[in-house]
């Protein structure tokens, strides 16, 4: 089963101690996946060099009937080789996969910034319900209550 990273993106705030846990091995996961398609778009871009070069060779000692043999048309001709363009779109592919996961690090990095959010929120009591105990048995309506009627009195 492959995982969907919208999913380990995802902050649900009833369950941050599961969020919190799950996190780093999450993040872990998807550096593992960012640093293969880095290393599979290297190896490609290796390859298209090298067939570049052997291709460069093959149609300066093999020029196609009709063709000046010069280094532009050397090169175009390259560069409409079948064996290039299909590297090409491979590169242009992992280039692709290497860019989303990126982008979803960057994603698990703000993630960790939304859960330090949240659960300073939570052990703030600011998701507790007027009328229940909020942090170290305090109402917290009370509370809330009390401080903004400080701040009438001030002004």
């Amino acid at each position: 089963m492959e995982r969907n990273f919208k999913d380990d993106v995802a902050i649900n705030r009833f369950k941050l101690a599961v969020e919190n846990e799950q996190h780093s091995s999450n993040y872990l996961y998807w550096s593992e996946h960012l640093a293969e398609a880095k290393a599979k778009h290297d190896r490609i871009c290796t390859r298209l060099k090298l067939r570049k070069a052997e291709k460069q060779l093959y149609y300066r000692n093999n020029p196609l009937e009709g063709h000046k043999v010069s280094v532009d048309s050397i090169k175009s001709m390259v560069d409409q080789d079948d064996d290039i363009l299909e590297l090409r779109n491979k590169r242009t592919e992992a280039q692709k996969a290497v860019d989303i996961l990126f982008g979803v690090i960057h994603a698990m990095a703000d993630k960790k910034g939304g859960l330090d959010n949240l659960t300073k929120l939570s052990i703030s009591g600011y998701y507790s319900r007027p009328g229940t105990k909020g942090k170290e048995g305090i109402d917290s309506e009370n509370n809330q209550r009390d401080h903004l009627n400080k701040k009438d009195k001030e002004e």
